[in-house]
């Protein structure tokens, strides 16, 4: 599948630069980064379908990846 997204989060002074295909693999990503269930596909979905969120969540972006070949 082709890369969709770029997800960056900044955790511990560690920034974690990873692609990702679908709003389910970017809620999967930050999970597995933060250690624990913190967000959800549905969270991730009104990320993305409003461009708000929540001033904690400031360490997470998100942003389309467009790879020119």
């Amino acid at each position: 599948m082709r890369q969709r997204y770029n997800l960056n989060v900044f955790k511990d002074g560690n920034t974690y630069v990873i692609p990702a295909s679908t709003y389910k693999e970017i809620a999967e990503r930050i999970n597995q980064i933060m250690g624990c269930p913190f967000v959800s596909t549905s969270v991730i979905t009104n990320w993305m379908s409003r461009g708000l969120k929540a001033e904690k969540y400031n360490f997470i972006n998100i942003t389309p990846a467009f790879n020119c070949y």
